[in-house]
């Protein structure tokens, strides 16, 4: 699922299984914001890498209500980088309730990083 820009919704209230290598369930960009009431998670025998359950960047925002349920190595149940978002209270995971069982979110950069090829200066 994919939503970008102000007031563009990505809404789950079914199951995605991600099975493959640099699969991702929800991607929220550019201010859109991203629902999830349902479970989104690796199949049980997922062997892919790089799975990425959920992805926010550049100001988006996901609101948990469901399950995020993710196994296997150098994978992440939620991938939010800030971008150029300046605003120090900006938060770009809502957790409701008790449904993510993967890692906990994993948040990169912040609104003074500069980076070069995914370097910080």
């Amino acid at each position: 699922m994919y939503a970008a820009g102000s007031g563009s919704k990505a809404i789950n209230r079914g199951t995605i299984n991600l099975s493959g290598n640099n699969t991702t369930g929800m991607y929220i960009d550019r201010f859109a914001t991203g629902e999830n009431y349902g479970t989104i998670q690796t199949t049980p025998t997922a062997n892919g890498a790089g799975i990425k359950e959920i992805v926010v960047v550049n100001g988006g925002l996901i609101k948990n209500y469901g399950t995020i349920n993710i196994v296997g190595n150098k994978n992440i149940g939620v991938y939010a980088f800030r971008g150029d978002v300046t605003d120090p209270n900006y938060v770009p995971y809502e957790a409701h309730g008790t449904g993510n069982t993967s890692t906990r979110p994993y948040v990169e950069g912040t609104a003074t990083d500069q980076k070069v090829t995914g370097k910080r200066l």
